[in-house]
């Protein structure tokens, strides 16, 4: 099992390796780094068209993000429709909603031509108010006057009738059309496509580096391509035009075990700042209540955490009441554009590249799979020189709005970083190491150096330089997941110093503890 994949509902720890790595230096019309949702739906969409297309994968499809995801493409935005019109307009508004229906539109397509067996089902969904208080209430309103302005004039208010299968729910507003699906079937089902149509897929194939037209893997084998995407979450660069608009946040997950009969069927989704959302999967275990939310900032110190798991059982069977087993325990991470739209298209600093043009997948604001199926939408267009009519308003060089909410999240991003940096810089505060028990890690001073520590089963220290390799800031010791967790711009590594999710592309480096080992910060 590849480092970094999560027991999850779709069996991510399941996943095996189908295609080779990349065993010889390539050339082609595009590299695409990523094979989750994003990158092969762009992939996809070029091969199709006849354009020599390379896939290089880290590990295995849908290894990262995708197969975290809680699976549910919504024509609702989750940052709600009323804010997104305030902040932009309302025909900006209006593109996101249409936007959303086209991604859901291009996946049913996609799977009934190419024959993806994916559980692909439309569902209704459904917003509803975390109480009955007049703001809650207000807000719902507001949502739907501004979702009919958008265009989704079938979108009404109903009254679930506070039944337990409905997560007692009474009064909410009812998305039609939205999307159920396996993620992983269907991104496996894409890279079967991308084959089948001429394009070629490599995983285990690690991107260490890239410069103009050429990517090079960690095996040192190179593509040559005058377009190349970048399709990894954040991406594994260092062009602060992009990555400083946007903040990492961690998500947690669960699977119950539920009675056909416990649930009604539809997607839920509450406007609390929990960001709860909840849909049914058929599973060969039987039927899994799956649940999201109770997102906080990724990289928080140690001692603010809290066991997100059990708070989101509990809000889950507070609601769903028939709700049994938890089948499945996860977390994943998702990032928060700051000003609540996706980040979709040519890199801005595409004149600062040497015979190369570079696009960029990000800010997927906790919707993954929408996002990276309109980046297969929007890139592919570009790339193919055609108009597409969501490129502008996801463009990745689009000026921020100056609102409240954007200075807010910019003001956010620049504290974290400086923090993170400074961190680097200042002592910390020491307790002692021989405490730390097994299974657990921390971030020790060892002369003028931070160090990450972990202590495995038998009490055996392994020990890495505590700066990400990314940009430098201070990596966290993350207690519910037993990772070291970057805070600036989310980069993940195991508790052997391995990398798992970038914007690093290569692991924390090992250092020798010695006699050290009489003092730590917990």
């Amino acid at each position: 099992m590849p480092p970094g994949v999560a027991h999850t509902v779709w069996k991510q720890d399941e996943q095996t390796s189908k295609f080779p790595s990349l065993g010889q230096n390539l050339s082609a019309d595009v590299v695409v780094v990523g094979a989750g949702i994003a990158g092969l739906s762009i992939a996809y969409r070029l091969s199709k068209e006849g354009k020599k297309v390379v896939v290089l994968e880290a590990r295995t499809r849908g290894s990262g993000q995708t197969g975290r995801s809680t699976a549910h493409m919504m024509t609702w935005n989750k940052n709600s429709y009323h804010k997104v019109e305030k902040q932009f307009s309302t025909d900006s508004m209006t593109q996101v909603a249409q936007s959303y229906l086209a991604a859901i539109e291009f996946v049913e397509n996609t799977a009934s031509a190419e024959g993806i067996d994916c559980g692909f089902k439309r569902v209704d969904g459904y917003l509803f108010p975390e109480s009955t208080s007049k703001s809650d209430m207000d807000s719902i309103d507001k949502e739907l006057a501004a979702a009919v302005r958008a265009g989704l004039t079938d979108v009404r208010k109903v009254d679930l009738g506070g039944v337990a299968g409905a997560g007692g729910v009474h009064e909410a507003l009812m998305f039609p059309g939205c999307m159920n699906i396996h993620p992983l079937s269907y991104v496996n089902g894409l890279a079967d496509a991308v084959v089948k149509h001429g394009g070629h897929v490599f995983e285990n194939s690690l991107v260490t580096d890239f410069s103009g037209k050429k990517v090079t893997t960690e095996a040192g084998f190179t593509v040559e391509a005058p377009n190349v995407v970048l399709a990894t979450h954040m991406p594994i660069y260092r062009n602060f035009t992009v990555i400083s608009r946007q903040n990492p946040y961690r998500f947690y997950a669960l699977g119950f075990a539920i009675p056909k009969d416990g649930f009604k069927d539809g997607q839920y989704w509450d406007i609390s700042e929990g960001h709860h959302n909840v849909r049914l999967e058929e599973h060969s275990e039987g039927n899994i209540l799956v649940v999201g939310g109770e997102e906080h900032r990724t990289g928080i110190k140690p001692d603010q955490y809290e066991d997100n798991w059990a708070k989101l059982e509990e809000w889950t069977r507070s609601r769903w009441t028939q709700a049994g087993e938890v089948r499945f325990k996860w977390s994943g991470q998702v990032m928060e554009p700051d000003d609540m739209l996706h980040l979709l298209g040519s890199d801005p600093l595409n004149d600062a590249q040497i015979g190369a043009r570079y696009y960029t997948a990000t800010g997927d604001s906790g919707q993954a799979l929408t996002s990276g199926t309109l980046a297969g939408m929007i890139i592919a267009d570009e790339i193919l020189g055609r108009d597409n009519p969501f490129a502008k308003i996801y463009n990745p060089s689009r000026l921020p709005p100056l609102s409240a909410n954007t200075i807010k999240e910019l003001a956010s991003y620049g504290k974290t970083v400086v923090q993170g940096l400074a961190e680097n810089l200042s002592p910390l505060y020491l307790q002692d190491i021989e405490d730390m028990k097994p299974c657990s890690g921390a971030v020790v001073q060892k002369g003028l150096e931070k160090v990450a520590v972990y202590v495995d089963e038998q009490g055996g220290k392994h020990a890495y330089r505590a700066t990400c390799p990314h940009l430098g800031c201070l990596v966290q010791w993350n207690p519910n997941e037993g990772t070291f967790d970057c805070p600036c711009h989310g980069s993940h590594f195991d508790n052997r110093g391995r990398v798992i999710n970038g914007p690093a592309r290569v692991n924390l480096e090992p250092v020798k503890l010695g006699t050290f080992g009489a003092k730590s910060v917990a």
